[in-house]
């Protein structure tokens, strides 16, 4: 596998806050090409927390790199009810399972480590 840093950008998540990202991608001998985004959650001095998502349904590296609304992206995410492992958009929210039909929850991309807490849990 070959991994290519192909740009840093910043970006703007709303409400005052933005995120430092850096756009990559894996080649495979198989030709097979992922195309993910690692951000910094929390700087702290030396200290970096860092997560990385990879970015489904990318077609080459100019579509990758033109686009930096990270919210247009797709997640994976296991539905509680039916354990199937589904594609959500890339954002919190309450979602119809689309292989059961029953409300789910983007857990995966949540910060809050306290679920009784969550106010989505508590709308579903």
């Amino acid at each position: 596998m070959k991994r290519t840093e192909l740009a840093k950008i910043t970006v703007n998540i709303g409400y005052g806050y933005e995120l430092e990202c850096c756009k990559s991608k894996d080649e495979y001998k198989d030709g097979s090409i992922h195309y993910f985004l690692t951000v910094d959650l929390n700087k702290d001095g030396d200290n970096c927390v860092s997560d990385c998502f990879e970015i489904k349904n990318i077609k080459n590296d100019t579509e990758f790199l033109t686009n930096n609304d990270i919210f247009n992206f797709t997640i994976d995410e296991i539905c509680p009810n039916c354990n199937t492992l589904v594609e959500l958009p890339n954002r919190m929210g309450i979602y119809k399972c689309p292989e059961c039909g029953e409300l789910m929850i983007s857990c995966s991309i949540c910060e809050n480590q306290n679920c009784s807490d969550c106010e989505f849990n508590r709308r579903k």
